[in-house]
């Protein structure tokens, strides 16, 4: 696990984690951390399993997954959720999570996780009265496939291409941020 990425989303001071993120593996060990997420700092499903462990007060342990180098496609970081996923897909996505024997896959089922197993410390994370329940998840669903692919893609456009060299759509641009603006209408 590292302090300071060595990759390329490290050059750019929009991707820098928190330093709370990186903990030291002494500082995990000290704290009995047996929760840990592996993931990469500008990769949102990362971000949005770190958010729900942040908001519960969790201790947990950040490992850097160097997605420049498809460490994300190679052993050991597939094989994590092997006996959970398997035969039906190999992860090759961030984040990657795993609290004891339980290794959930894919961050907004993470955040039903934690939300649910670790219900009685800090912040709630779903309301309890089941009129606002429905609403969290109705517009969640909204988000996770409306809101979310076309926001990946305007990242894509103007954060990720200038990381690695290559040239803005400007018109696909125009037309993701029209789309948004269309979602956030509704």
């Amino acid at each position: 696990m590292t302090t300071q990425p060595n990759h390329a989303f490290g050059k750019c001071s929009v991707f820098q984690a928190p330093k709370r993120w990186l903990t030291s593996i002494a500082d995990c060990r000290s704290k009995k951390t047996v929760i840990k997420i592996h993931g990469a700092p500008p990769s949102a499903p990362t971000r949005r399993a770190i958010a729900a462990v942040e908001e519960k007060g969790l201790n947990y342990e950040f490992v850097l997954v160097d997605m420049a180098t498809a460490q994300h496609k190679k052993q050991p970081f597939i094989s994590i959720n092997y006996d959970i996923v398997q035969p039906y897909y190999e992860i090759e996505t961030v984040p990657v999570f795993e609290d004891g024997d339980m290794k959930p896959c894919e961050s907004r089922f993470i955040t039903g996780y934690i939300a649910r197993t670790y219900a009685g410390e800090g912040t709630p994370l779903v309301p309890s009265d089941p009129k606002e329940w429905t609403a969290v998840i109705q517009w969640s669903e909204v988000e996770s496939q409306q809101f979310d692919p076309t926001a990946s893609k305007l990242s894509c456009e103007l954060v990720i291409k200038a990381i690695f060299g290559r040239t803005t759509d400007e018109a696909a641009v125009e037309e993701l941020k029209a789309k948004l603006m269309r979602i956030q209408e509704r």
